[in-house]
């Protein structure tokens, strides 16, 4: 690589992977944060609870975001595009009324989908779960819909003014921290499912009145309630109507599997699945800490025609992703039973192979980078569209068909498929249209190097390590990963001088991010 070139990147290229970079720090320790408590909630939980009733709520959660996404009607997505733009133009009026609307008609929906949840749980329970104690889950979740919804309007809101500061402490601390508090609560009172599953609704309930606060006083909605709010539906529907069926397809896509299981099998595979899917969607945590900023510095590259920068900045995001992610990954697809065994207990040991088929699964998503987004980013929506429709149509038929015989490694093996063939299509048409893919030949190289290596060192563990215990494999496996990644990092592969300038950014923000909220 032409040493000019490093010292002295392009001007726009600069200064936006350093936006991006510096701009996610806050973002990834939220998530970070976000996924250690809930983390720590669910192994909790599924120990209390065991795989059975674990599987009850589980189903549950399932249901209220599925409905959630569906009494939305897609506005959050019109709030963080249009809100943005009209700050930009100097509208308030417009901003102010685009929240309105959609703060509207995402409460009436909520509302009108919990008196459906409450007046059905009865029938969803005992048609679909076949279990009668889950009516009395969906019953008490049907009140925290329209909270939820609010919720969620109202994260939106401060997406579209760019305030990640407030997501994080009402999505990714407050909310996570208060699921925790239930349920510990629930490890020393010796409470059951129902009783923590009111102890959610009353997290939701006071998450909803922090954000409207939120909202209403550290944003500058606060100086809109004093214009005359105008509304354009047209407006907005004509820009955002594919993006308003793409995200609940897309939220349909990644958890249809534990809803079909609840249909055919019984609770207790719910659980079971559902643990080896926490487990293995973690690895996209990296990938997704990007994504706030993604979006708007990626949409500026294709306005101005700079396909090669939007390029450089894709293949660089999906190259980071894919090297953190490789431990976390390597661990559960070469040491599933031990990770299962460490973390959720003895009775989970099953879920070992879907743990391993959605290990590939998550990975391949990860080690793509952006590929759905980057389709909304060319404006292609509509495209987009019939991307993860077909997709999830594929997940639903795999499920469908495969769930009854394989049971929940059908399940993954469905996931597996609806994934890759999502972000495949998304690749070639990416590719086709614009150049734009993260698949450099070094990046190959890499990826296959430390694959083989993995693969090698863990056959060797295996042969001569067998008396050693699971919890010292699954965590000396993982620093040996570390390890190795990071003598190739030393040795000048895996990622060039301008990834190690902007990862030492990313980690002196996130140092000084974490600093400041310690103050």
């Amino acid at each position: 690589m032409n040493s000019d070139v490093l010292s002295n990147p392009p001007a726009d290229r600069h200064v936006a992977l350093n936006m991006l970079v510096r701009g996610s720090g806050l973002i990834m320790l939220g998530m970070g944060i976000k996924v250690l408590l809930t983390f720590i909630t669910e192994v909790l939980a599924a120990r209390i609870l065991l795989p059975e009733r674990y599987g009850l709520i589980t189903w549950g959660m399932m249901s209220l975001n599925l409905l959630c996404i569906l009494t939305g009607l897609g506005f959050n997505t019109a709030i963080r595009r249009f809100v943005s733009i009209y700050q930009s133009e100097g509208k308030p009026e417009l901003a102010c009324g685009v929240i309105n609307l959609a703060t509207l008609v995402s409460a009436i929906g909520g509302f009108l989908g919990g008196i459906g949840l409450f007046i059905g749980a009865g029938w969803l329970a005992t048609s679909v779960m076949g279990d009668n104690r889950e009516a009395l889950i969906l019953t008490t979740l049907a009140v925290a819909l329209p909270l939820l919804n609010l919720q969620r309007v109202m994260i939106a809101v401060f997406s579209g003014f760019k305030l990640p500061k407030y997501k994080v402490l009402v999505e990714d601390i407050m909310v996570p921290a208060g699921f925790l508090i239930v349920v510990l609560s629930a490890w020393v009172m010796g409470w059951k499912e129902f009783q923590i599953v009111c102890g959610y609704v009353l997290v939701y309930f006071l998450s909803s009145i922090l954000a409207v606060a939120f909202v209403r006083t550290k944003t500058p909605y606060r100086n809109m309630v004093q214009v005359q709010p105008q509304y354009r539906p047209r407006e907005i529907l004509k820009f955002s109507w594919p993006l308003i069926f793409t995200e609940p397809l897309a939220k349909f896509t990644g958890f249809i599997d534990v809803i079909i299981i609840g249909v055919f099998a019984a609770s207790y595979e719910v659980g079971l699945y559902r643990s080896a899917s926490d487990l293995a969607s973690a690895m996209t945590l990296i990938l997704m800490s990007f994504a706030f900023l993604y979006l708007p510095i990626g949409s500026d590259f294709i306005a101005k025609g700079e396909n090669k920068q939007w390029k450089d900045m894709n293949a660089r995001v999906a190259r980071w992703s894919a090297v953190m992610a490789f431990p976390l990954f390597a661990t559960l697809f070469f040491f599933p039973e031990e990770v299962l065994v460490t973390v959720y207990g003895e009775q989970y040991i099953e879920a070992a192979s879907s743990l391993r088929i959605l290990a590939v699964a998550y990975y391949g998503n990860a080690m793509v980078g952006f590929t759905g987004l980057n389709l909304a980013i060319a404006g292609m929506t509509k495209t987009q569209l019939v991307v993860f429709f077909c997709g999830f149509v594929l997940n639903v038929a795999g499920n469908a068909i495969l769930i009854p015989v394989y049971g929940i490694e059908g399940a993954a093996v469905a996931s597996l498929l609806s994934i890759f063939a999502i972000n495949g299509t998304c690749l070639v048409v990416l590719k086709w249209k614009f150049g734009i893919h993260p698949f450099a030949r070094q990046y190959i190289h890499n990826l296959g190097f430390m694959l083989l290596t993995a693969s090698v060192g863990a056959w060797s563990w295996h042969q001569f390590t067998d008396a050693v215990s699971d919890i010292i494999s699954v965590t000396v496996f993982p620093l040996m990963c570390f390890s190795f990644i990071y003598i190739l990092h030393a040795l000048g592969y895996l990622i060039d001088p301008v990834d190690r300038e902007l990862m030492r950014i990313l980690i002196k923000r996130q140092v000084s991010t974490l600093h400041k909220q310690t103050l």
